[in-house]
């Protein structure tokens, strides 16, 4: 996901990332939920750690009226 928020706020984000072994990893949280309820809370704690020592940080937005459809087509599509 960060790679491809930085990529519509057309930010480089360059291989530094890369060689330092980073990893990615895309979750269906939906699912996580439906199949393994118990997890919830886990994923819950790690989450609130992560935020309190600044490795979760809140992806940056924009949010827009319900009658402003085309101006928030244009901002997904143009970033």
């Amino acid at each position: 996901m960060i790679l491809i928020v930085s990529l519509i706020e057309s930010q480089l984000t360059g291989m530094r990332m890369f060689v330092q072994e980073t990893s990615f990893h895309g979750v269906s949280l939906d699912k996580l939920f439906s199949s393994y309820p118990e997890l919830k809370g886990v994923l819950q704690n790690i989450m609130t750690e992560g935020i309190l020592s600044g490795a979760v940080r809140p992806l940056n937005r924009t949010m827009f009226a319900s009658m402003e459809v085309e101006q928030a087509l244009m901002c997904a599509l143009h970033g």
